[in-house]
């Protein structure tokens, strides 16, 4: 009996670094039938055409707001984030893990800013 996986996720580093190989691998991975889970810090453009996979889902991983991100993450500023996201619509999520002296009061201020993002894209 063969096994045949459902989710991959890819993670580690960035996976965009090797994105011309991922170019070839993705679409395989849709027409298997397997869900495909991309977790970057988005410092490069995602490819257009990832946009017509169904099974790939891109996770954007960022450290708070603009300051903290920006202080931590260059050259994946928030900034290059904002832009990715007005381009093609990917599937994608956003990942942010929240230490407990900056969760309170801040969580609010970081959906606020996200949910209005989206919003703004969504009538752009």
């Amino acid at each position: 009996m063969s096994i045949k996986p459902i989710h991959l996720s890819i993670v580690g580093g960035d996976p965009l670094v090797r994105y011309r190989e991922l170019n070839e691998i993705l679409p395989q991975l849709e027409r298997r039938g397997i869900h495909v889970q991309l977790v970057t810090s988005a410092f490069r453009e995602l490819p257009a055409e990832w946009a017509k996979l169904n099974s790939v889902y891109t996770v954007v991983s960022i450290d708070g707001l603009a300051p903290e991100h920006d202080k931590r993450r260059a050259p994946a500023t928030y900034e290059r984030i904002l832009k990715k996201y007005q381009g093609p619509q990917h599937h994608r999520a956003l990942h942010h893990h929240f230490a407990d002296d900056e969760a309170r009061g801040y969580l609010e201020q970081f959906l606020a800013f996200w949910i209005q993002s989206q919003k703004h894209n969504a009538s752009g």
